[in-house]
């Protein structure tokens, strides 16, 4: 990362004479190829370097500048209003010297009518400027549809836009009548425009300017079932698309490579309709409850993964809330790590009752239970994994976040006389965020039901009221207040906290297994260290 500073070309000088600045013989080709990487901030922090650098970055493509404007009730139809001109002014000054511009323009704080002279004189400057802009984005409340097409959409209408790369169009509220995005937006010409995201208005045909798009957000496209995805879209790499007909995203163009929807549970032969779309490496399905799920639509988004007989895949899965109650989130890929995963499926379900919420899971989920490697879960939704679950037999690894004190979440379902059976579970881990929470190791016995590995309990501040003893022989689960007798490995941290311990199950005469060996080599131990380090560090007993 480049940062401004007096000392930078001195850095670039000979060692033994300051003066001598060897950045002179760089190539301005090789620099210019340089800057072609850097991202805006990094160019203006190029620019101060020296006076070459200066109009080097100052000519670079990828240098533009920003200009915002925010109308409000007070000002929005004043021809004097100061940042109203200093707008217009800026967008003609850049547009006058070829320089390139991002515009932001909000009118949303206007509750009354937008078509003053004061926005006219905006969409004029911005319909002028379309040459250089790199970014629009336009806001609005709730215009009636025919005003803004007429005093609005068709000043996008009169020029190409050969350097957009991102456009956003936002119409908030519910107006009386819904504007439709133009066929002749930008004269159909915007070749770099790569992320576009239209709110509020309608896309009822193809728009030409939209063509090279690869990441498009629109959330009223026209819900005719004779729409052909590939028309509208041709290039789009990730769709996120707002309610409409399923069978519409079935003609979803080959580049596609993620897919966010919208749909209610109350849509007949749902997981049939979803089987199409299970050729989409990465779907993401917002699953909105609008009555109590019947058990026939319990299966509703299992068929996501395609044919489950030949399915081979191992999953990792995540079941978490994003802050919201009302809103939960599960996310099963084939990967530990999220970008190398090809096989991605998210639900959020809104709505939902806990009776419907747990149902749903455990209808969708069972099929599943084979695949799973490890589990990561929420604590507030920890006690419902016995619940969906009756055995993990492949799980190996369960992740479960505790909420720190005075979280306002609290458990979707309580615990019952159910035990999850994880028969090759090795390793437990509990973590928090917050300050270290105490944990009920009882709550986890009544949960969790291991085989006859040893299960390496890791705790990331996070310390259990009594100890989770592994029992000799079959592995299960028994609460003590002293492990005395059972052989084990523990690690203190710096202040002399639990932060891993392990027991030996087998009759082997260490313990020993994959993840101990990662553990210790991620903190410099070994295994033939184990006998050797003190009781402040590791202990084996």
């Amino acid at each position: 990362m480049l940062s401004a500073g007096p000392d930078q070309a001195q850095s670039l000088s000979s060692p033994g004479d300051v003066d001598v600045d060897l950045s002179r013989f760089v190539l301005p080709e090789l620099l210019l190829s340089v800057f072609d990487w850097l991202p805006q901030k990094d160019l203006l922090s190029a620019a101060v370097v020296c006076r070459r650098w200066r109009a080097l970055v100052l000519a670079h493509p990828n240098l533009f500048y920003q200009l915002a404007l925010v109308f409000d009730m007070e000002h929005d139809n004043m021809k004097e209003w100061v940042p109203v001109h200093q707008f217009c002014a800026g967008l003609r000054y850049l547009r006058e010297r070829n320089l390139r511009a991002s515009v932001v323009v909000d009118w949303t704080k206007i509750m009354r009518t937008v078509e003053g002279t004061s926005s006219m004189a905006v969409m004029t400057a911005i319909s002028d400027a379309l040459p250089i802009l790199t970014k629009l984005e336009l806001a609005f409340g709730p215009v009636h549809g025919a005003i803004l097409e007429k005093r609005f959409l068709l000043h996008l209408c009169g020029a190409a836009a050969p350097q957009l790369q991102t456009f956003s169009i936002k119409l908030n509220g519910f107006p009386a009548q819904r504007a439709v995005l133009p066929e002749r937006l930008f004269v159909g010409r915007a070749p770099k425009l790569w992320k576009c995201r239209v709110h509020g208005i309608k896309v009822d045909w193809p728009v030409p300017a939209l063509f090279a798009t690869s990441m498009v957000v629109v959330n009223m496209l026209t819900r005719s079932s004779t729409v052909h995805l590939p028309d509208h879209f041709p290039r789009v790499q990730k769709l996120v698309i707002g309610h409409t007909l399923l069978p519409v995203l079935y003609s979803h163009p080959k580049s596609l490579r993620e897919l966010c929807f919208v749909v209610y549970n109350n849509v007949p032969n749902l997981s049939e309709l979803l089987r199409p779309l299970a050729a989409v490496p990465d779907v993401a399905m917002t699953l909105v409850a609008r009555e109590p799920p019947s058990a026939v639509n319990h299966r509703s988004f299992v068929s996501l993964f395609g044919d489950l007989e030949q399915f081979t895949e191992r999953l990792h899965m995540q079941l978490e809330d994003q802050g919201d109650p009302a809103v939960t989130v599960l996310t099963i890929r084939n990967n530990a790590v999220l970008c190398k995963s090809s096989l991605v499926r998210t639900v959020l379900f809104r709505r939902y009752t806990d009776d419907a919420f747990r149902a749903v899971l455990a209808a969708n989920l069972r099929p599943l239970a084979a695949h799973i490697l490890t589990v990561s879960v929420d604590e507030h939704l920890f006690d419902l994994l016995p619940h969906i679950f009756e055995s993990l037999p492949s799980a190996r690894k369960l992740h479960v976040y505790w909420r720190p004190p005075g979280s306002t979440q609290t458990p979707r379902v309580h615990a019952g006389h159910n035990r999850m059976y994880c028969p090759k579970l090795q390793q437990l881990h509990l973590a928090t965020s917050g300050p270290r929470v105490e944990v009920n190791a009882e709550r986890l016995q009544r949960a969790i039901r291991p085989g006859s590995f040893s299960v390496l309990q890791q705790f990331t501040r996070v310390q259990l009221n009594r100890l989770l003893v592994q029992i000799l022989g079959n592995g299960d689960f028994m609460v003590m207040d002293s492990d005395e007798g059972h052989r084990a490995f523990l690690h203190y941290d710096a202040d002399l906290k639990l932060v891993a311990v392990m027991y030996q199950v087998g009759l082997e005469h260490r313990v020993d297994n994959d993840l101990l060996k990662k553990y210790l080599h991620d903190h410099d131990y070994s295994l033939s260290s184990l006998y050797r380090t003190s009781k402040r560090t590791l202990l084996l007993v």
